[in-house]
């Protein structure tokens, strides 16, 4: 009995463990579309029905399960390890390839699947007249499982190893259950075969896993030279890319992250929708972040008059060591004002009711992208309002989304646009453009300033900023359009799932 309870256990925690890594590798391709999760999971419940019943089959044509099962565990091995080499040839960033990924993802839950039927005739073959707890007493070791799997590789392994690596240790676990299961069926030359065969598989496929599977996916071919550096932990995975200028390219889950610059004379960042904040608000001290990303945007607020102290809250760690590597932006974790929470924005606020900021800046990651109704809902920004101080201003990255500017006009009294960003406060934030301009020319990145004159000459950066924004949030609501704009909230999660497939397509 204690067998088949241990073979079901180890078969729902490697099933689930690898679930996990394929939402892993199918989040990171098609850019966090909230779609990719229910896919994988449809697909995976596909395959354990097509397992099942291959195992159905086996148990009444096999005269040696154990035998079968080892055969099948090895088999489950190779292609565990098989998959960091097969992902970037059929995960392709566009829904074409949906049909091919299903199929890898249908037989990754199929052959394991196919041990589930086997741990429960092996169970009730001894089991006598308690065949009913035999049934019970395995069911119970699947869910057991199940239920670790993710637990242990979403939040230790994923952590501590790369996304190949964990398919690498879930093969070899499959490999070693093999030759266990084998070793039981009493056949000596089956069980010196299966350890050959299992030592065979780690040399030889080992050697693929470079370059990564992620570095490959990332770039769309096996020559992943431009890739700078690439993070993977439990939050997710970061990489930057090099470019000839402006600053290397960030990817947050391979979507568009913004570039490590501050330069106003490129202005590849477009922190001029920064710098609006410094324009608009009189004498700002308290400053919070919410999404460090790159640092770019931190940096820049360090550099507006006044401000004595910037929080930070950053979901990723990664992050940080992202920014070690770029003296664009690595001056702003030594600057004694900065201090960095590695946390939920939202549950953050909520452990800190009394903190209170005259800025908040919000660079928004796509609207269409899982959770990030979390940070874009009516709710959320009326528990950002308990954190203004009175006369502070918000920044919200739109990234073009109408449902973005609808819900922050309707959650503040007061709401303003200016590129793709708006801003929410108590009061009208505009200013005359020689106010404007005055405050942009104390703003500093470092011990230089952050514009140069020409900057404040007819259409430079500095003087697009005081003369030409913001205007009134509702003179964009007002236009046509084909779909009228709604409130986000936290039950309709409005903008991932009425637009996330659309924006996403290439």
């Amino acid at each position: 009995m204690y067998f088949p309870w241990l073979l079901s256990l180890s078969v729902g925690f490697l099933s689930l463990s690898q679930e996990i890594l394929w939402v892993r590798l199918g989040s990171f391709t098609y850019g966090g579309l909230p779609q990719i999760f229910s896919f994988v999971l449809a697909c995976y419940l596909i395959g354990i029905a097509v397992g099942a019943h291959f195992g159905k089959q086996l148990c009444a044509k096999s005269s040696n399960l154990h035998l079968a099962g080892g055969a099948t565990l090895l088999l489950a091995g190779m292609f565990d390890m098989l998959i960091p080499v097969l992902a970037p040839l059929i995960l392709q960033k566009h829904l074409s390839s949906l049909p091919l990924v299903a199929l890898a993802l249908i037989s990754t839950a199929a052959i394991k699947s196919v041990l589930f039927p086997i741990a429960h005739h092996l169970g009730t073959l001894n089991a006598g007249s308690k065949v009913g707890s035999s049934v019970s007493w395995v069911y119970f070791g699947n869910v057991l499982g199940s239920t670790l799997g993710p637990i242990v590789t979403g939040f230790y392994l994923l952590d501590h190893f790369t996304t190949e690596s964990c398919f690498m240790i879930i093969g070899v676990c499959s490999l070693g259950l093999a030759i266990i299961m084998v070793a039981k069926s009493g056949h000596t030359s089956a069980t010196i075969a299966v350890i050959a065969a299992s030592v065979f598989e780690c040399l030889i496929l080992t050697p693929w896993h470079a370059p990564s599977a992620i570095e490959s996916i990332a770039s769309g071919q096996t020559d992943t030279n431009h890739v700078v550096h690439l993070i993977q932990n439990k939050h997710g995975i970061l990489h930057t890319v090099s470019t000839p200028n402006g600053g290397d390219v960030t990817y947050g889950g391979n979507i568009y992250d913004g570039r490590i610059s501050v330069d106003m004379s490129v202005n590849s960042n477009k922190l001029d929708r920064a710098y609006v904040l410094a324009a608009s608000h009189p004498s700002p001290r308290k400053v919070l972040v919410i999404g460090m990303s790159t640092g770019a945007w931190t940096r820049v607020a360090l550099g507006f008059p006044d401000v004595a102290d910037v929080d930070v809250v950053e979901i990723n760690p990664g992050y940080v060591d992202l920014i070690k590597s770029y003296p664009a932006v690595s001056p702003l974790l030594a600057d004694p004002r900065v201090h960095i929470h590695i946390d939920d924005a939202r549950r953050w606020l909520k452990r800190h009711p009394d903190k209170k900021y005259d800025l908040i800046i919000q660079n928004t990651t796509y609207h269409w992208r899982a959770n990030v109704a979390n940070v874009l809902s009516y709710q959320y920004f009326k528990e950002v309002q308990q954190h203004m101080l009175p006369g502070a201003i918000m920044a919200i990255n739109t990234t073009s989304s109408m449902d973005v500017v609808h819900t922050v006009n309707t959650a503040f009294p007061f709401a303003f646009s200016y590129l793709n960003f708006v801003y929410g406060s108590d009061h009208d934030i505009r200013v005359s453009p020689e106010t404007a301009s005055s405050r942009l020319q104390k703003c500093r990145i470092g011990d230089a300033p952050a514009f140069l004159p020409s900057h404040f000459e007819a259409n430079g950066i500095a003087y697009n900023v005081a003369h030409n924004g913001p205007v009134p949030a509702k003179m964009l609501l007002d236009k046509p359009s084909d779909t009228a704009p709604g409130i986000i909230t936290d039950h309709n999660v409005l903008t991932e799932y009425r637009n996330g497939l659309f924006y996403q397509v290439e």
